[in-house]
């Protein structure tokens, strides 16, 4: 699985689960609840993929392969500042 780096110096690697590049469409974003991870969303990401869908789902910090870090870098701001790092790569 292809791994993206978040662009802030405080930002942990994150697993892609899935990636497909199609400018003209939205790309659709799964995000995991607490105690999960991307694989939560392998079936509809697969789905999505071969309809030719640009779809990513990724590990949050301390979530599935994505190390949690420093503690207090654990905060809403850095987990959003996360997913929009993961949707510009």
């Amino acid at each position: 699985m292809p791994e993206v780096s978040c662009n802030t110096a405080k930002c942990r690697t994150m697993q892609l689960a899935s990636t497909v590049s199609t400018p003209t469409l939205p790309t659709t974003v799964f995000l995991h609840g607490l105690d999960s991870s991307k694989e939560t969303w392998s079936g509809p990401l697969s789905r999505l993929s071969k309809l030719g869908y640009p779809a990513i789902a990724l590990d949050l910090r301390g979530h599935g392969e994505s190390p949690l870090g420093d503690v207090k870098d654990f905060t809403p701001e850095n987990l959003a500042r996360d997913v929009l790092d993961a949707v510009e790569a």
